[in-house]
């Protein structure tokens, strides 16, 4: 039950974070061949 379940995780354990550096790569670390 959500009855004094953690507000971050809402009681699953675990939370979901959203990192765009994990996504978008490092444009400096791209090298691009024209």
């Amino acid at each position: 039950s959500p009855y004094g379940a953690c507000p971050e995780c809402m009681g699953l354990g675990l939370k979901l974070e959203f990192n765009p550096d994990l996504i978008i790569p490092d444009l400096c670390k791209i090298s691009i061949l024209y």
